[in-house]
């Protein structure tokens, strides 16, 4: 479907794109014979506290050669921070979630 549709950004678990690479690896092929330039990855976390990329985060670039992006969602609540080419961490929307610092 990928080589079909031609993407240019994937959503996925960040876990599904390494496996997706080892897998195409192991066939002698690549992991990105599509134009995919954004991984948005969902699910676990691409980045650190310092928001650098985690060993998961690192292993995805390099494979995919592609700008991968974190989110943070919630998902009782329908909504998510996702973060931006400027980095580091996601945007808050006001108009949809109010946040406060009790620290």
């Amino acid at each position: 479907m990928t080589r079909r549709l031609r993407p240019t950004a994937i959503v996925v678990g960040a876990s599904f794109l390494r496996r997706i690479s080892d897998y195409a690896g192991q066939q002698g092929g690549r992991s990105h014979p599509i134009p995919v330039r954004k991984l948005i990855c969902i699910g676990e976390s691409v980045r650190d506290a310092q928001w650098r990329l985690t060993p998961l985060g690192a292993q995805i670039t390099q494979a995919w050669g592609a700008q991968v992006y974190s989110t943070y969602g919630v998902t009782e609540l329908a909504n998510s921070l996702c973060e931006c080419e400027c980095r580091p961490g996601g945007h808050l929307h006001p108009e949809l979630l109010h946040v406060e610092n009790r620290g």
